[in-house]
This record gives C-alpha cells, structure tokens and sequence, in this order.
C-alpha cells in the first residue's frame, strides 16, 4: 500500500513537471511565432492583433490614435553596394534605435523587407510628426526615411487604417522620398 501510495505521488510529480514544461513550450512557440526573426520586433501578426485592441481601446475612450508607415530610403543601395548582411544588420539597428526612442506604450513592429509601422496610442497627427522626425534623426547618413502618417477613424479596422497609413507612405515615396505624409 505504501509502494502504491510512493507511486502514485512520484506520478504526480512527474506529470506536472510535464505539463509545466509543455506550458513553457507553448508560450515559446506563440512568442516565436509572432516575433520577427531578424530584429526581435513584433511582426505582422502581433501588429495586427495589438492595432486591433488600440483601436478598440481608442474608441471606448475617444483618444486619439495614430499609425505610421516607415521606409528607409536608400535601402537597395545598402544591399546592392554592401551586401544583404549590411543591409540586416541597418535594419537591427533601427529597430534597436527606434525602440529606445519611443514610449513604452507606443509599438513599433516590422512589417516587411524595410517597412515598419508604428502604433502611437493617445497621440495626434501633429505630435505623430514628431515622432517622426525624432526616428528620422536617428537613421545613419546615407539612408533616409520616408513615412505615412494617418489617425484612427471612429470604427477603423486594423486593415483600414494600414492601407490609410500605406497610401500616405506612398505618396511620400512618389514625391522622392525622405519626406513625411499625413492622411485624414
């Protein structure tokens, strides 16, 4: 019986050792799967879930929101001229000098190649330039930063607001870049 009862206890330590551990590996699975691999930044998938809920908060309060589309300029020519390791380790370095430069509320996350976007929660266009200025300040010589800039619409979906953002970032790279757009 108390061979039975050992038992029973070892069993139970052993399975919840197991669980812990499957636990962890869940966690880390979600936290990988949502990270871009190069610069630890949020990716497209944690954009759209943290847009989603800033937007939804935005709403319920009424604060202003704003999303920011960034480029670096001259981009191509770090990959063409010094390869792509040069070029990855330009973006490791924005994504490093950006972060510490934002609030601690405020997200910026990799969207793809050398495009990032920026959530600015409680802030409008004007201090979104700004910002803006403040990230652009920080891009060694040699490249530049284009960005679109729009604020949140009463009832704006996570892609509403993107393409908004997009757009403006566009019309900054259509006008030759290095420059600022703001969208309603």
């Amino acid at each position: 019986m108390a061979v039975a009862l050992l038992g029973s206890a070892a069993l139970a330590v052993v399975l919840a050792a197991l669980l812990a551990r499957a636990t962890l590996r869940s966690r880390a699975v979600e936290r990988l799967a949502a990270t871009d691999p190069l610069t630890g930044l949020p990716n497209r998938r944690a954009l759209d879930r943290r847009l989603g809920a800033e937007l939804a908060r935005a709403d319920r309060t009424g604060a202003p929101l704003c999303v920011v589309f960034v480029d670096l300029d001259g981009f191509k020519t770090v990959n063409d001229r010094r390869g792509h390791r040069a070029g990855d380790a330009l973006l490791v370095e924005m994504a490093r000098r950006w972060s510490a430069a934002l609030r601690p509320y405020d997200l910026l996350a990799r969207h793809g190649g050398d495009e990032f976007v920026v959530v600015l929660p409680a802030c409008g266009t004007d201090h979104a330039v700004v910002v803006v200025d403040r990230l652009r300040s920080l891009v060694p010589d040699g490249n530049g930063l284009s960005a679109g800039i729009t604020g949140r619409r009463p009832g704006d979906d996570p892609e509403g607001v993107l393409e908004r953002a997009d757009d403006a970032l566009r019309q900054a790279k259509s006008a030759g870049g290095f420059r600022t757009v703001v969208v309603g």
